[in-house]
């Protein structure tokens, strides 16, 4: 029963071990896979996008057309020149 318990115990030192030692990896090199994902998807999505903007990603314009304001005819306001 000893060597059963004494079993576990060195397992879960291990795993401790292997879980402290993966998070400080990770910590330790974290800008290094942020920057290796930002580029990947930067270079993934870049060559999707028309210049007009969102034109082709997902196959429509996204961006709907807006129309222009209707042109209206300039009516003369009237001034009073009898200001100084």
């Amino acid at each position: 029963m000893q060597s059963f318990f004494n079993f576990l115990a060195v397992s879960s030192f291990i795993a401790s071990t292997a879980v402290l030692s993966g998070g400080t990896y990770i910590y330790i090199h974290a800008d290094e896979f942020i920057d290796n994902i930002m580029t990947d998807l930067v270079q993934d999505i870049l060559p999707k996008l028309t210049v007009g903007g969102l034109g082709t990603v997902v196959g429509g314009d996204l961006v709907p057309q807006v129309p222009s304001p209707p042109v209206m005819p300039s009516i003369g306001v009237p001034m009073d020149t009898t200001f100084n």
